[in-house]
């Protein structure tokens, strides 16, 4: 639609610009100066350049709200209920020997005794070798939720699980302390 505007603009005031340059060309021969003619030809020469730049910016945008939407269709999920069928993975973290390990999934590196990732909210085994005090067993034994929920912004960058009301970093794909996927 933008680029139908861009189009219109463009040959309406290039041939409305044709037409005052032709009036200034006949009012410049009956007065018998080139004065007229200076100042219709710079008249439409900026009305000109701001008209095309009008136009560019309309076919920007156009492009901008095409890639939008293309990028909006690439990230849908192409099957909603897909998600459902899949709970959180598990994975074995890798130990760094410091008294941390490492997501195998995300690569993200976190106190040894965490059961999830904060990061990704992949769940580390039970049985792997690393120690947990019982004092840091995480506080929720439901497993996730099967629907994806929607975090509410609280302020820039950060989100609150509506599930468990913890707040933590925006653009995760799930709670780091419930694990509920985030939509």
């Amino acid at each position: 639609m933008l680029r139908k505007h861009a189009t219109i603009l463009r040959v309406f005031f290039s041939v409305l610009s044709a037409l005052a340059v032709l009036g200034g060309i006949i009012n410049s021969v009956k007065q018998n100066t080139y004065l007229p003619l200076l100042y219709v030809s710079l008249s439409v020469a900026i009305t000109l350049v701001l008209i095309y730049a009008l136009a560019a910016f309309f076919d920007t945008t156009a492009d901008n709200s095409e890639l939008l939407e293309e990028i909006h269709k690439n990230l849908a999920p192409a099957d909603p209920s897909a998600d459902a069928d899949h709970p959180l993975p598990t994975v074995t973290p890798k130990s760094n020997g410091d008294g941390y390990i490492t997501c195998p999934q995300c690569g993200e590196r976190q106190s040894a005794n965490r059961t999830i990732c904060f990061n990704c909210s992949a769940r580390f085994k039970t049985d792997s070798p690393f120690p947990r005090k019982p004092s840091e067993a995480p506080a929720h034994s439901a497993p996730a939720a099967a629907s994806p929920v929607a975090p509410q912004a609280v302020k820039e960058g950060y989100v609150v699980c509506p599930k468990c009301g913890t707040m933590q970093r925006a653009g995760r794909q799930a709670c780091f302390n419930c694990s509920a996927r985030f939509e």
